[in-house]
């Protein structure tokens, strides 16, 4: 279970509407509605775990700084009480799944945050609208956050994980829209999320789960009858001692030969293909600056012009040549194969 998972005495606050430390009672008409269980609860512990290690991840790769997320106890809630909570101008991203996990969510940004994300990923870190580039900013951030999130619920549950197309948009946190966002839905709970993204964002963001999505979270929480018991001391105890040692390798020849002597029945390998590439250069280039990019845009890249090209046999160089024409299609002159040594040192230098 994940590291962020909810304590038992925290999932029998959510259970019983004990309250206490940072998260409310549940409402009456929210819990007789939603009816969670101990496996439902474990579950939610689950993916808001798995969700803040996510988000962690992506937002700070795509603001290139250190992103922090971290799951507060989450609260059944109706949808009046849930906006009495927020009480502020948002952005909700959501969608619904289906599949071994369905049900409709959401998650909902402070509409401060959400600009200063998508403002910074176009450079414009100030930014206080969420209309245009910065909104599509935004959408992509979550777009790859759910991707990655949904990659990771899948090798939790065995099974793919899928949802309908991500909408976004601004509103205010009131019970209608709180409410539209889960299908119309008036019971569910809400997910506090802990942020701080670099030194500029010190927030809180939200996650909406439908009652029908809270039940299929079951699937998260494994039977106990899975969970492994510890061994007992008499088996420890009988296991039988192994005598290890160092394993000793034969040294490496420096010769060529030696190295790539062919093997007797090489030929049965000659009909197997291989990738042929020709790679002209590279260039880096950070999100904001791949957002401009239109036609007409020129890319520099890392050769100078008459610079040999490289041509790469399953993305290892092996040899270098120049560019040609032939009659109307394009062509690359070898001029230099590369030896077997030079050819090991480009490994390192094609990762960096």
């Amino acid at each position: 279970m994940s590291a962020d998972a909810l304590s038992q005495e925290e999932i029998d606050a959510l259970l019983k509407g004990a309250g206490g430390g940072g998260g409310g009672a549940i409402e009456p008409a929210a819990a007789k509605s939603l009816a969670i269980n101990p496996r439902q609860a474990q579950g939610l512990s689950v993916y808001a775990g798995l969700a803040a290690h996510t988000m962690s991840e992506m937002v700070g790769t795509f603001l290139a700084t250190t992103g922090k997320f971290v799951p507060q106890r989450p609260v059944a809630k109706t949808s009046r009480s849930a906006a009495e909570t927020i009480q502020e101008k948002v952005v909700v991203t959501r969608f619904s799944y289906h599949g071994k996990l369905f049900g409709e969510t959401a998650f909902i940004f402070p509409h401060a945050t959400a600009c200063s994300i998508g403002g910074t990923m176009v450079g414009d870190p100030s930014a206080t609208e969420f209309t245009g580039m910065v909104a599509d900013a935004f959408q992509e951030v979550m777009n790859t956050v759910l991707g990655n999130l949904n990659a990771s619920l899948g090798h939790a549950i065995s099974a793919t994980v899928s949802n309908t197309p991500m909408q976004v948009e601004a509103v205010n946190a009131d019970p209608e829209s709180l409410s539209a966002s889960l299908g119309g839905q008036e019971q569910m709970v809400l997910q506090p999320y802990e942020m701080s993204v670099g030194e500029v964002i010190q927030d809180r963001c939200w996650q909406l789960f439908s009652a029908d999505l809270i039940d299929s979270l079951e699937s998260l929480s494994a039977p106990a009858s899975e969970q492994a018991a510890p061994r007992p001391a008499a088996a420890r105890e009988t296991q039988p001692s192994v005598k290890a040692a160092p394993v000793q390798f034969d040294a490496l020849s420096d010769e060529g030969p030696a190295l790539i002597a062919s093997p007797a029945n090489l030929d049965l390998l000659m009909d197997i293909e291989l990738e042929i590439r020709v790679e002209l250069g590279r260039s880096n280039m950070k999100i904001r600056d791949v957002l401009k990019l239109g036609t007409g845009s020129v890319v520099e890249l890392d050769k100078l012009a008459g610079e040999p090209v490289d041509l790469l046999v399953n993305d290892v160089i092996f040899a270098k040549g120049e560019v040609v024409v032939i009659d109307e299609n394009f062509g690359v002159r070898i001029t230099d194969i590369l030896s077997l040594a030079d050819r090991v040192k480009t490994f390192g230098e094609r990762k960096s």
